[in-house]
């Protein structure tokens, strides 16, 4: 509880606009209930613990093969643990992202949702998807404050989802309908700290939310 506490205090001190902030323990994970400068209590503003790097407990794994995706997923996590992978920090943070989008309540949610193109080609996948949200999730290290935006793959691959998000790019399932996108795009980064100048650049380019780890 004391931890959960610095890190409401911290928060409220980096950003002005809240007044309260105040944690409490919900599905193993801490949620933390707030108002802002206009008095008008929010609720849910989540940190999401990727507890560096753990390898999933049973309780994340039962629920993991339950979401559209997730065996699949799962599957493809235990390949990476037998063969040593060293990429196995980007799909827990996968993992525990979607089960902290189920907490939160919401509905639909698909790990790694494949999308096509008009001509049946896969072009590629949304880590979590859900009938509200996109949410990339970010693992690599952005804390530098040289960091002013996205570049090579994450760029292209911005570029491809933000398209999406705006309607600018039409994507299709295998079955060629069309998907349509949320009403949220996201970046999910693994760890707290995520370049100032990064966050800002993501949002002047439409992302509606810019979400980091609690460690």
């Amino acid at each position: 509880f004391e931890e959960a506490n610095q890190v409401a205090a911290k928060t409220k001190k980096k950003f002005a606009v809240f007044t309260s902030i105040s944690p409490r323990a919900v599905g193993g994970k801490w949620v933390y209930h707030w108002k802002g400068s206009e008095g008008d209590e929010k609720s849910d503003f989540t940190v999401v613990d990727f507890k560096d790097d753990d390898n999933l407990s049973p309780e994340e794994i039962v629920i993991l093969r339950k979401l559209p995706g997730g065996e699949e997923k799962y599957q493809e996590i235990k390949s990476m643990q037998a063969g040593g992978s060293t990429k196995l920090r980007e799909s827990y943070a996968e993992v525990r992202t979607a089960i902290d989008a189920l907490n939160r309540g919401q509905e639909n949610i698909v790990l790694e949702k494949e999308i096509f193109n008009s001509k049946n080609q896969l072009i590629g996948s949304l880590d979590v998807f859900n009938d509200n949200e996109m949410i990339e999730v970010k693992s690599g290290d952005y804390s530098d404050k040289s960091i002013s935006k996205l570049s090579g793959r994450d760029f292209t691959q911005f570029s491809r989802n933000i398209g999406f998000f705006k309607g600018t790019m039409k994507f299709f399932d295998s079955k060629g309908n069309r998907i349509l996108p949320p009403k949220k795009i996201i970046y999910q980064f693994r760890s707290k700290n995520v370049s100032v100048n990064l966050v800002n650049w993501l949002k002047s380019k439409g992302v509606t939310e810019v979400k980091t780890g609690k460690n």
